[in-house]
């Protein structure tokens, strides 16, 4: 098992990397259903690791801290729904998860369509909102 983590985890963190870079590069852009798909899939991974100490206790809480403190531009949001989280100096994705749904909603500008597309980003990472970090 450990042999499989060491082969794959650098290809994965690649990928990772790549898809960031790409995000803050064309932000305005959607990269497609397969990398959501993948991001989606990460997230279930990295819930894997956190439920089983014995295999994902090292990585864990790197990769949780990391999701953290990514910035609201790296999650790839609309422009729109980036700018109101960014006008009420909502940063990072820590900044992100303590706020609720009603927080969002009460925020000018932030409508039903930017909450779910949050919710949704959120949930590709394995988080959600109304959190405590």
């Amino acid at each position: 098992m450990s042999e499989d983590k060491e082969q794959v985890g650098p290809t994965v963190t690649w990928f990772c990397d790549a898809v960031n870079s790409l995000s803050r590069q064309y932000p305005d852009r959607a990269l497609g259903p397969e990398v959501n798909e993948f991001r989606r899939l990460l997230g279930e991974a990295e819930a894997i690791f956190e439920r089983f100490p014995s295999t994902g206790a090292a990585i864990a809480p790197d990769l949780q801290q990391k999701k953290m403190n990514m910035t609201i531009h790296e999650l790839g949001l609309w422009t729109s729904t980036r700018k109101c989280l960014q006008r009420e100096k909502i940063q990072t994705v820590r900044d992100l998860v303590k706020k609720t749904d009603a927080d969002l909603i009460g925020l000018r500008g932030f409508g039903h369509s930017s909450l779910h597309e949050v919710k949704r980003r959120l949930a590709d990472m394995g988080l959600s909102l109304g959190m405590t970090t």
